[in-house]
């Protein structure tokens, strides 16, 4: 998921062309403080770093990309596309998606200037973020300056995503998912039969092709060792469940031995 604020940093660094470009440059670019810049920024590297596109950040000289043709291709819907504009129930997934991610120092504020609406309409979104938290024994905290984050088990946390995942209409947040190509991505020439193709690219969408392709592979290879196939319902679960795992341990967020008894639960 990319933000439509860092979506408009990174559409920047493109049509920059190599060119180095500073955070307080930026910043006067696209009137915008350099503290948001900032935190923009540390999406733009993760999503390159998602998409093996070269991000290069260096101190008194700026940040650019070293872009590859292939790289310009991908990137050419982040360049056309505009920021819109969000309802109440894209509001509140956003800002859940955000605060589940773990992304730090996103504030009342920041979220008010991301989704273009009120500090007020914010407070009020986030009496619903709060409610829907509390049904996944998830607490909102509100530490000042430092923003706004989530507290709850690790476990509970994953839990929250998967079912946040599941939300109908999903985030209208980003390029959205990927137009249909031949073959599904897992390098076998034909996508495997139990991801439908709504399944496909709503997770493709949330969690990025490439580490969905890579556990789909994993998935398939351990089939193939343990000569037996899984269904479609435990297939489907365990790619979305691996993808938030990886996505949360990229983040340095493991889940504590304390807790793993809750993955017996159910």
């Amino acid at each position: 998921m990319l933000s439509t604020k860092a979506q408009s940093i990174l559409k920047l660094l493109v049509l920059n062309d190599k060119t180095p470009i500073t955070a307080k440059a930026i910043a006067s670019m696209l009137d915008m403080s350099e503290r948001s810049v900032q935190t923009y920024l540390k999406e733009v590297s993760a999503f390159c770093q998602e998409k093996q596109i070269p991000y290069v950040s260096k101190r008194g000289l700026g940040i650019y990309l070293e872009l590859r043709e292939c790289d310009r291709e991908l990137l050419r819907p982040f360049v056309r596309g505009e920021a819109g504009k969000y309802d109440e129930k894209h509001r509140i997934f956003y800002i859940l998606r955000v605060l589940l991610e773990g992304w730090e120092n996103y504030t009342v504020a920041l979220f008010s200037e991301e989704l273009y609406v009120s500090r007020g309409m914010i407070l009020q979104d986030l009496e619903q973020v709060e409610k829907w938290a509390g049904e996944h024994e998830l607490t909102l905290v509100r530490k000042g300056k430092k923003g706004l984050l989530l507290e709850g088990a690790e476990v509970r946390i994953r839990t929250a995503l998967a079912a946040l995942g599941r939300v109908e209409g999903g985030s209208q947040d980003g390029p959205g998912p990927m137009k249909d190509q031949p073959g599904d991505g897992l390098g076998h020439g034909e996508r495997d039969y139990r991801l439908e193709a709504s399944e496909r690219q709503r997770m493709e969408a949330l969690y990025g092709r490439d580490s969905m392709s890579r556990i789909c592979r994993g998935l398939k290879e351990f089939e193939r060792r343990i000569r037996a196939d899984m269904t479609d319902y435990s297939f489907c679960m365990l790619v979305e469940y691996l993808c938030i795992q990886c996505m949360r341990i990229k983040g340095g967020r493991a889940i504590a031995p304390a807790e793993a008894h809750c993955l017996l639960e159910d």
